[in-house]
């Protein structure tokens, strides 16, 4: 690259120049000159001496001597030479319209990063894919701290689905550019499609190190953190990218999104017995819910409030929120999801102590909402109502025969306090 080796040139010559700067200013004082030579004649004689050889041969190269004449005239055709081949690289390379003339500037001039950038460009528009990766890394070659070659080959790879060749790229990339936000990105999601997921998260956890407000990163590394089991770690990134969807302008936020992610903290926080936690977040999954018109979520947010509420020791206030579920599940359509909020239902009564007809009751109503379902409780709700007609003797069968009449008991059953 001729301009960059005329800027490194030019640099050169100005240290090189405050050196001497420096050191003659310092051997102008006879004492420091007496102290680093020995004497001030010595440093006399000597400058004298290289200033008279100095003077004879700048005036022999401009004197008639035919040897000094062709050192000068070669001197001339060399940079003439230089300065020509130059301006045909720059020619070709500036006003080439075709892979053809891009090709020749850059037999002229190699390393000229920019150039083999235009000629891989050129190269894509013609569909030659090898020979544009090819290209690629030619340019990267030339300078491998470059980002911009670096994720354009890499965006050019993954266009293209070669993953494998993608991912040994951005392996490399990440190498020479630690810090490059983009290429962590890039090769934290060929790893994780590739089955890597620990180079994953490893890549994703330095990339919003660098960047703090990479939202997708931030959900990236989430659900990195839950396919591994991971909870604790999971927890905070899904925290902050919501607060980072909430922050961000332009169109309306998809509200499924939102709410499916805060009744799945609702869920974990419960799952660490974090319950004013998994509380709050269910409540807010309620109320975004209730406003976006999602009768299904709000089911599900229902019966997350609930179960924390009896854990915290609150079991009055689940009455009702079960009932909610009950009712939306109707609404929904969803007979499976009906069955198990009468599970859950003939669960809490039993824990409470209620009345076995009213448990027995919720048991029959899941088992048969659930039969035809695959569900994996569909065992587990089975047994449970087996059991409870074996306790409960003769009298299961009078349930049975009154189950219209028990469940409009249970959808108006009020708490005791």
């Amino acid at each position: 690259d001729f301009t960059a080796s005329f800027v490194i040139f030019t640099s050169l010559v100005n240290i090189h120049h405050f050196l001497l700067d420096g050191a003659l200013w310092k051997l102008r004082d006879g004492r420091i000159a007496a102290l680093l030579l020995n004497t001030r004649d010595k440093v006399s004689a000597e400058a004298a001496g290289v200033s008279r050889s100095i003077g004879r041969t700048a005036r022999w190269i401009i004197g008639g001597h035919p040897l000094a004449r062709t050192i000068r005239v070669t001197a001339i055709v060399l940079l003439l030479m230089l300065a020509g081949l130059d301006l045909a690289r720059s020619y070709f390379g500036f006003n080439g319209q075709s892979e053809a003339r891009l090709a020749r500037a850059e037999s002229l001039n190699p390393y000229d990063q920019r150039l083999l950038m235009r000629l891989a460009r050129e190269q894509g528009n013609d569909g030659k894919l090898e020979q544009t990766i090819s290209t690629l890394e030619r340019a990267i070659r030339t300078n491998p701290e470059n980002a911009e070659a670096q994720n354009q080959l890499a965006q050019l790879l993954i266009r293209n689905e070669l993953y494998e060749r993608a991912f040994e790229h951005c392996k490399q990339m990440i190498r020479h550019l630690p810090d490059d936000v983009n290429g962590l990105v890039n090769f934290g999601i060929l790893a994780s499609q590739l089955g890597h997921e620990d180079d994953a998260i490893q890549s994703w956890a330095r990339a919003v190190s660098i960047d703090p407000d990479q939202k997708n990163v931030r959900l990236y590394l989430a659900d990195a953190y839950e396919k591994k089991d991971k909870i604790e770690l999971a927890i905070p990134q899904y925290e902050r990218y919501l607060a980072l969807l909430s922050e961000q302008e332009g169109p309306p936020l998809d509200p499924k999104e939102v709410i499916g992610l805060t009744l799945k903290l609702a869920h974990y926080y419960g799952q660490q017995n974090k319950l004013a936690f998994a509380l709050q977040y269910a409540g807010q999954a309620a109320s975004l819910s209730a406003q976006a018109g999602e009768k299904a979520s709000l089911s599900a947010a229902y019966s997350t409030m609930a179960q924390a509420l009896i854990e915290l020791g609150k079991p009055d206030d689940a009455i009702t929120l079960y009932q909610r579920c009950i009712r939306l599940d109707r609404e929904t359509g969803d007979s499976r999801q009906e069955g198990l909020d009468w599970f859950k239902y003939g669960q809490f009564l039993k824990r409470s102590r209620k009345p076995d007809r009213l448990v027995l009751a919720c048991l029959i109503k899941a088992d048969g909402l659930v039969k035809s379902s695959e569900v994996k409780e569909r065992e587990l709700i089975a047994e449970a109502r087996s059991q409870e007609e074996i306790a409960m003797g003769v009298e299961a069968a009078t349930v049975t025969r009154d189950l219209d009449s028990i469940t409009e008991e249970l959808m108006a059953l009020q708490p005791s306090t």
